[in-house]
């Protein structure tokens, strides 16, 4: 008897130890999640000394270990590092807001820049083409191969006018009249600003003739956002690529602290000006993408630790414990792009609590 109660007192106490090894690992990955609603770095502090004991723990074990699990701790590790580069962006923006501002406006600056001479390449590239090939307005095989220039340079537009400035051949799509300037070739880059759609025209003179290749390249749009040349303009892939609106006009009609001139010939064609950003939109922006970065590798780390701690003492509770928590604080809105789901705003359900259809949604899955 003494040898059986012996065998289960080893048993039990083997069982408390991984318990409290799969709890801990539970608790990293809770205090993850709490930090992405919270942004505190005591969060953090949780999370780091619930991971690095379990961590060690399971690292010394010669047996039973799991691929699932070991796979799970750099992620948790990853999730904490990120949290803290997250704390130290706050920190900037709270406490330096000038030398925040001046290194985001550099960034700005060098993305359009880069962008833009991205642009300029293609276009310029575009038109030597159309113009360094014998102009054959009358074959099918032309307007073809203008499609094919237009496709690979990415514009919108490519055209050939004759001496008369006389459309006569074309691919693509353009709204409006194209300037004279342009038709004629006069000027090597032409800025048309019309009511909605705003070009940059690129032109070059085809041999002797007379005739002209006009590339259009559409640079700002103010059609909803659903209309599919708003999608495709500059201005739209610029912000949502990088994150800043901009709007690009004539000179004399740019407002706002920050306006960049883009001069041809000793001359401005046009002016991009960006909205100036508060400390606080600046903070919650920063915010919000670091939280997505640590949710993501929080929801990582649940799926590794479900599979990987499935024959544990109370995996279930623990499991289902956290996921819990998950639903209730994590960001799924900015996550997932359903926001209106997630927002108290649109979605709060009926009731005392601050519980929204989203959340809910999350908690049954």
């Amino acid at each position: 008897m003494n040898g059986v109660s012996s065998l289960l007192r080893g048993l039990l106490r083997a069982g408390s130890r991984q318990s409290a090894v799969s709890a801990l690992l539970w608790l990293s990955v809770a205090a993850l999640a709490v930090w992405t609603r919270w942004s505190a770095p005591g969060w953090l502090l949780v999370s780091a000394l619930a991971a690095v004991p379990g961590v060690l723990r399971m690292l010394s074990r010669r047996s039973g270990r799991d691929r699932w699990t070991f796979a799970a701790a750099p992620v948790l590790l990853a999730g904490i590092a990120s949290g803290m580069l997250g704390s130290a962006r706050f920190a900037l923006v709270t406490g330096d807001w000038d030398r925040f501002r001046s290194g985001r406006e550099a960034r700005l600056e060098a993305a359009l820049d880069q962008r833009f001479e991205t642009l300029i390449d293609h276009g310029t590239a575009a038109v030597s083409r159309v113009a360094g090939r014998e102009f054959d307005g009358g074959s099918p095989g032309y307007w073809a191969f203008l499609e094919d220039v237009r496709r690979e340079a990415d514009l919108h537009a490519i055209a050939v006018f004759d001496a008369r400035t006389d459309l006569v051949a074309w691919a693509g799509n353009h709204q409006g009249v194209v300037p004279l300037d342009a038709r004629s070739g006069w000027d090597r880059f032409v800025f048309g600003q019309g009511p909605v759609y705003s070009y940059l025209y690129f032109t070059e003179r085809i041999g002797a003739s007379g005739a002209t290749a006009v590339a259009a390249a559409l640079l700002q749009s103010d059609m909803p956002p659903d209309v599919p040349d708003e999608e495709a303009a500059f201005a739209t892939r610029f912000g949502s690529d990088v994150g800043r609106a901009i709007r690009i006009t004539h000179s004399e009609q740019a407002t706002g602290p920050a306006i960049r001139d883009f001069n041809w010939q000793e001359r401005t064609l046009f002016s991009i000006s960006s909205e100036e950003v508060t400390q606080g939109e600046a903070f919650e922006s920063v915010r919000r993408a670091w939280s997505r970065v640590v949710a993501g590798l929080a929801v990582t780390a649940w799926l590794l630790l479900l599979i990987g701690l499935r024959t544990k003492p109370y995996h279930a509770v623990l499991a289902a414990a956290t996921l819990a928590l998950l639903a209730a604080v994590l960001p799924f809105g900015d996550l997932l792009g359903v926001s209106g789901l997630i927002s108290p705003a649109r979605l709060l359900l009926p009731g005392t609590t601050e519980g929204t259809l989203g959340r809910v949604l999350a908690l049954g899955l």
